[in-house]
């Protein structure tokens, strides 16, 4: 069997764990809601729906990060350290970008001219990691989607897997 096959079907075990944990959930806050509200909710099912599947989408793109962590490191331990490491760095880089962006925008008028490229850093908060794991929260809430949030989640994603792949291959 190819390297590349088992650790799709690991990847794929994973994926339908996480799915049948939402819709465990989705299923135990639907009867909640109907014991609790008596069916008088003000939720569409379309947005409740919308927001398992994003929320779902979301952890899959996690998922298949925290595999190629553990691929790339070898060991369970080894894997665990690792993302959270990884997730704690990047909260901190997303941290300074917010910082920076609020520094930026209460400079005094004769500083206002800061080079283009603080402009540019301050914008790739959006494609930050956590910006994709968390971009199902939009959905739930109802607000405009923000689609560099699903471009960071498809992009992360599929740099994990590339990576995941190559150093399971070998």
């Amino acid at each position: 069997v190819q390297r590349s096959l088992v650790l799709a079907a690991k990847g794929a075990v994973l994926a339908a764990g996480s799915l049948v944990s939402h819709v465990g959930a989705l299923l135990v806050a639907t009867l909640t809601g109907f014991l609790l509200l008596q069916g008088n909710g003000d939720s569409p099912w379309s947005v409740a729906l919308a927001a398992t599947a994003s929320a779902w989408a979301c952890e899959v793109g996690f998922v298949v990060f925290a595999l190629a962590v553990s691929v790339v490191t070898r060991s369970v331990a080894g894997g665990l350290a690792g993302a959270f490491l990884f997730v704690l760095l990047e909260r901190l880089v997303s941290v300074g970008l917010t910082v920076l962006g609020w520094a930026a925008e209460a400079m005094p008028p004769q500083f206002a001219t800061l080079p283009a490229i603080v402009d540019t850093i301050v914008e790739l908060g959006p494609l930050l990691p956590s910006a994709g794991w968390t971009a199902w929260e939009s959905v739930a809430r109802g607000d405009a989607v923000v689609w560099q949030h699903w471009v960071s989640l498809a992009g992360w994603t599929a740099l994990s897997a590339l990576v995941a792949d190559r150093v399971f291959a070998r």
